[in-house]
């Protein structure tokens, strides 16, 4: 975060020209008004000098006398006769008018407000679903939910505060002005006073600052959390482990809170000695006025002008330190935007097109790693996936099994070596061309709170009802569906928890095929299903795979036992490649051995 005063006005400034950039007609509208209510304002100001004369107030030697006599030769040029009753008539229609100025400010600031916050949000969201998924993958989640929903909420508020600033500022201009009209050195005596009150103020508007940066990490926090434990909801209720997490939350919203009330005490203590030091001066300068001989109508005229303007400088005090309260937010998400543009993606539109897959998926010399300075995940493999074929992936766990799906989908570039699609090299501004040729499908089943229909024609829009009932006879899953209360438009809950495991695989399957995909990949998809379940669908993916390149990956023989050929993966490399007949009959292959395993802990299982 910035630190120091330069760093914060710098920001501040940043945020200004942000503001300013992203409506400059509504920001010159609400100058224009703010101006015409000061200048209202400043006459009805005015206006009080002609008042007191009329009240015997000031008298004929006093030295506001010529500002009485130029109103009362424009009240007679406006055929009004010098009395009070068409004076205070027209101090309250300049009140009215700067009432309905007021009115109108208020309209294009929430126009304003609600319209940079809505930029920010959606520039935020387009910014993420641009973004490279290497970039995606490393972030949390919970920090792009904080972004795009309080942290651009707060990071918005700042634009109102600014409009308010401006309006008070003009104001206290305004009174300035008939100041020292009225009373110059009197009024350059409490400016120069003003000066020495606010420099320390910026102790407190640095804090204010401080505070800021310190709710904004305590509030990611909480969403970080919540995300957390909105994710593993189900394990948390098993595990009984909800104490825990409330406890962790009431921790975490104690933080915040008390960022809030630390905000609150510094904005109060700021107003209180800024009050005191205030009326202090005006004190002093209304006793001295009359000790060196002023007229009588000058003290009472600045206490009154005076009075007037303290709540508006108070009021642009306490802006300031809100304003800066909000800052950090403001940086953070235009950090996380920065960062994650950067991190775009070609266009698809930009990209050059990718023809279908009519010969083979090669792998060649590929190579991956996360970080330059990181291990090897995945070491020189070379493979081929036909255009119409079942390849069985297996592996433990960490081998880079799905690293290497990753690639094959478009989803991250390998660091050396290349994918040819039917011998063309896949270049890096291609991938998201290529992605629409693809469906993956993984053990985490991707669900809306919707209906059975809506959750299909996320895969393809314009698809019709016949073509989704054909992609779920061939995924088994049209028996499934007809049984549902309202079939296609029966609402399936927040991930699909109305129905079971294994009907929202099948699901996704029929949503994979309505993208008629050249390549299908199915990561683990079948790991969590009971074996009626699981028979159904690799049932189902042998149909499919005569039309189609599919990957299947799992860490079991029999999951794959069906398919063309077996790829066995160990630590980033590739330790055998065949059919399943042809390792299951060398004595010394992994299939055969992996194989036998699952046997017997088959026959041994109750």
């Amino acid at each position: 975060m910035t630190q120091g005063f330069r760093g914060t006005f710098r920001l501040a400034l940043a945020y200004w020209r942000r503001v300013v950039s992203h409506a400059p007609a509504l920001f010159a509208a609400s100058v224009i008004v703010s101006l015409a209510g000061s200048l209202l304002e400043g006459i009805g100001l005015f206006l009080l000098v002609p008042i007191l004369g009329l009240l015997g107030i000031a008298g004929a030697g006093d030295s506001v006398s010529g500002v009485s006599e130029a109103f009362r030769r424009a009240l007679e040029w406006l055929g009004l006769s010098v009395d009070l009753g068409p004076v205070l008539v027209l101090f309250l229609g300049l009140m009215l008018a700067r009432g309905l100025l007021n009115w109108l400010q208020t309209e294009i600031t929430a126009r304003l407000n609600n319209g940079f916050m809505v930029a920010l949000r959606t520039e935020a969201y387009d910014a993420v679903t641009r973004a490279n998924w290497l970039h995606l993958a490393s972030r949390r989640a919970s920090e792009f939910t904080h972004a795009m929903t309080a942290q651009t909420d707060e990071a918005a508020v700042g634009a109102a505060l600014f409009m308010r600033l401006l309006t008070s500022a003009f104001s206290v201009m305004a009174g300035l002005a008939v100041a020292l009209v009225i009373s110059p050195w009197l009024t350059l005596a409490a400016l120069a006073c003003a000066v020495l009150i606010v420099l320390p103020m910026s102790y407190f508007d640095l804090r204010a600052y401080r505070i800021g940066t310190r709710g904004w990490a305590a509030m990611q926090g909480i969403y970080e959390q919540l995300s957390r434990h909105f994710a593993g909801l189900k394990a948390a209720r098993v595990l009984s482990a909800e104490d825990r997490y409330r406890a962790e939350f009431e921790d975490l919203a104690k933080q915040h809170g008390m960022q809030g009330i630390a905000l609150s005490r510094n904005s109060a203590a700021s107003s209180f000695i800024h009050s005191m030091a205030a009326a202090i001066m005006l004190s002093a300068l209304i006793y001295i006025a009359v000790k060196t001989g002023a007229s009588n109508a000058e003290p009472v005229l600045l206490a009154v002008i005076f009075a007037r303007l303290l709540p508006r400088v108070q009021g642009l005090q306490h802006d300031v330190q809100s304003l800066l309260s909000v800052l950090p937010q403001f940086e953070g998400l235009n950090r996380l935007v920065t960062e994650t543009r950067a991190a775009a993606e070609t266009e698809i539109s930009a990209a050059p097109a990718v023809r279908p897959l009519t010969r083979e998926i090669a792998v060649r010399s590929l190579q991956f790693r996360y970080r330059e300075d990181g291990p090897l995940i995945l070491d020189h493999l070379n493979f081929s996936l036909a255009a119409k074929g079942a390849t069985g992936l297996i592996g433990v766990s960490g081998s880079g099994k799905t690293t290497l799906a990753d690639i094959l989908a478009g989803l991250i570039p390998p660091t050396g070596g290349a994918v040819l699609i039917d011998g063309a090299e896949l270049p890096p501004e291609a991938r998201a061309q290529w992605r629409r040729r693809v469906a993956y499908v993984t053990q985490e089943e991707f669900l809306f709170n919707d209906s059975v229909r809506a959750n299909l024609l996320v895969a393809r829009p314009l698809t019709t009802e016949d073509e989704m009932w054909a992609a779920l006879q061939q995924a088994h899953a049209a028996p499934i569906v007809e049984t549902l209360p309202q079939g296609l438009d029966t609402l399936i809950g927040e991930r699909g928890t109305l129905i079971s495991r294994g009907q929202r695989q099948r699901l996704c399957l029929a949503r994979a095929l309505l993208s008629q995909p050249d390549l299908l990949i199915l990561d683990e998809a079948t790991s969590a299903l009971n074996p009626v379940d699981e028979g159904e669908i690799l049932g189902a993916l042998r149909g499919m795979a005569q039309d189609r390149a599919v990957l299947v990956i799992a860490h079991r023989i029999s999951t794959v036992a069906w398919t063309d050929r077996i790829i066995v993966m160990a630590q980033g490399r590739i330790l055998e490649d065949g059919t399943a007949g042809a390792l299951q009959s060398n004595p010394h292959s992994l299939v055969r051995a992996m194989s036998s395993l699952e046997q017997i802990a088959g026959t041994e299982a109750p």
